[in-house]
């Protein structure tokens, strides 16, 4: 699961770099008077991944903290006494 993690996330980092550098020419062509570049596909792209990247970080941070989730301290709790 960590490595596929990893590559979602560098897959993520580089989506939001793309857009950031989009972003810049659009505003570079602004100051040009120039029309701007469509970079429609990038922002769709960006919006169907987020929500698969969520669940996959949802999912990591499960697995990262199941051991404490089934064992930590609150398991003790006694419902009983409170």
């Amino acid at each position: 699961m960590c490595d596929r993690f990893m590559q979602l996330s560098n897959l993520n980092e580089k989506i939001k770099s793309n857009i950031k550098e989009a972003q810049l020419i659009n505003q570079r062509e602004d100051a040009m008077n120039w029309s701007q570049t469509d970079f429609g596909k990038l922002k769709f792209l960006s919006g169907d991944f987020s929500p698969y990247f969520l669940i996959a970080t949802l999912a990591k941070n499960y697995q990262l903290s199941i051991e404490q989730l089934a064992n930590g301290a609150f398991i003790r709790i006694d419902a009983a006494n409170l």
